[in-house]
């Protein structure tokens, strides 16, 4: 996976901006926080995998941030690569 923008600062933005939107917001209780979602976004600047991406999260908190990855990939905040 990759991050869309190139720039770091371009997709955090507009994750801020999905967050407002009432097909996100809704899901508040089960989205992670903006700082995993910060966190996987930094590390995704080049290729890696999903594992990699949520390596230096908590183990009880990787379940939920693999389930996210679907997520910024619906909303074109990251890229499936081979």
């Amino acid at each position: 996976m990759t991050r869309v923008d190139a720039d770091l600062s371009a997709a955090l933005a507009r994750l801020a901006d999905y967050r407002q939107l009432a097909m996100v917001n809704f899901a508040q209780a089960v989205l992670p926080s903006e700082a995993e979602c910060q966190r996987v976004l930094t590390a995704a600047a080049k290729p890696v995998s999903a594992t990699v991406l949520v390596a230096d999260l908590p183990p009880e908190r990787r379940p939920y941030v693999f389930r996210v990855l679907v997520w910024l990939v619906k909303l074109d905040l990251l890229r499936v690569v081979d």
